[in-house]
């Protein structure tokens, strides 16, 4: 029924177009020009755009950009186009429906881009290729129809497509990069079963085996993932700034590059001890992540994983690396420690001053020091080479030196 009431949509889009074709054909021509070796332009009075013609149209950019402007009030593509150039329509806010013909193979990058006063698009059977940013930030635009002929669809295709709410991806696409961010009322992808690349779960895209999440819906502020999955790829998240919480499978070994980029409301993740990789961005621009527990499997995390995450404290485990990672990137942090797992020395209550060179070259791994406690003098455990963590009280004062030659030691402050 869905699919009819579309079908019902793009005839009255054909029609309505036809018509202001119909309507400007007398209107005066304002200019024209080329735009391909075998395509032709002309724009009238009433700023309606016709390509006619045969073969590929040029591909413009910012620095050239396509010569009928960004005033254009509609555009009639004439079947005989074999490609939309990259940037053509750019910025064309004025336009409001668009229906590409089945002469046309590629949608270039750029060409529909921010045409905020777009709400429709048919695309006809024959297109085969929507490459990158090709519809990115049609704020408006709520239909799509993709072609059982479409094989690939590019990153940011659709990106910033607020009002989309859900799209159908054909059997025949073979490759889909992170197409879908910053959707956000966008609340299913839908695969059918005779895809050979592809699946959804949950209204969420993946991989044809689910080992791999290609992009969750924005529009959701939960998230549901398939048991199995191994990867939560590149952008997987992206823009999702409604999601609140999400559960990570055991299964889970690796978070990709900006995985959950920008998820701006996204306020805590535990990650699964199955995970051994945190990707570049990961985390980045999470401004309400308050918590994050990093467990003792990561041992590698990528530039800038939680930049931009003001309110964030991790937890983390010893000799680990994502201690070693808060350490270095200034990144407050809670340790995770089990002492009964350590050769621990639990210093008495009323201890009130640990003095120097105390407990030099002693062969504990941990030290407790009760409250009460006012110092730990020069050298008090200098170079206690198995010595890996320190619990001290808040306001005890510490010596520079007490800990020399500890070089594996994290002091852990206990808050008052």
């Amino acid at each position: 029924m869905k699919k009819h009431w579309k079908f019902l949509l793009t005839v009255f889009l054909c029609a309505a177009l036809l018509m202001v074709g119909v309507t400007a054909a007398s209107a005066e021509i304002a200019d024209s020009g080329t735009c391909g070796a075998d395509l032709r332009w002309t724009l009238d009075g009433t700023g309606l755009l016709t390509i006619t013609g045969t073969g590929g149209m040029t591909d413009y950019s910012e620095d050239d950009p396509a010569p009928w402007g960004t005033d254009i009030t509609g555009v009639v593509i004439e079947n005989g186009a074999a490609s939309i150039g990259s940037y053509a329509f750019c910025w064309c806010a004025g336009l409001s429906g668009v229906i590409i013909p089945g002469s046309v193979a590629t949608i270039g990058d750029w060409a529909f881009g921010y045409c905020d006063g777009l709400t429709a698009v048919s695309i006809s059977e024959g297109v085969a290729y929507i490459n990158d940013c090709a519809f990115m930030y049609c704020c408006n635009l709520a239909d799509v129809i993709l072609p059982d002929s479409l094989t690939s669809i590019g990153n940011d295709a659709f990106s910033g497509c607020y009002s989309l709410t859900d799209v159908t991806i054909p059997d025949g696409v073979e490759t889909i990069g992170y197409a879908f961010r910053f959707c956000s009322g966008l609340t299913s992808i839908l695969v059918s079963e005779n895809s050979a690349a592809f699946a959804s779960y949950a209204d969420a895209l993946y991989d044809k085996a689910r080992t791999v999440l290609i992009q969750y819906p924005c529009g959701k502020n939960t998230a549901v993932l398939a048991e199995g999955v191994l990867d939560i790829g590149e952008y997987a998240f992206g823009g999702c700034d409604l999601l609140t919480s999400v559960t990570l499978p055991s299964s889970v070994l690796r978070l990709g590059e900006h995985a959950f980029d920008a998820c701006t409301s996204l306020s805590a993740v535990t990650v699964p001890s199955s995970v051994y990789s945190i990707g570049d961005y990961a985390f980045d621009g999470c401004s309400s992540l308050a918590s994050v527990t990093i467990p003792e499997s990561v041992t590698s995390i990528g530039n800038y994983a939680f930049s931009d995450c003001p309110s964030l404290t991790l937890s983390v485990y010893l000799k680990s690396a994502g201690l070693a990672y808060a350490k270095a990137n200034s990144i407050p942090y809670t340790i995770l420690v089990s002492l009964e797992t350590l050769d621990t020395l639990f210093l008495p209550a009323g201890l009130t001053a640990i003095e120097a060179e105390a407990f030099a070259g002693a062969a504990f791994e941990a030290v407790i020091v009760q409250e009460g406690c006012q110092s730990i003098g020069a050298g008090a455990f200098d170079h206690c080479p198995h010595l890996i963590y320190v619990r001290v009280p808040a306001g005890t004062a510490i010596h520079d030196t007490a800990f020399a030659g500890c070089d594996d030691v994290t002091v852990d402050r206990m808050t008052p």
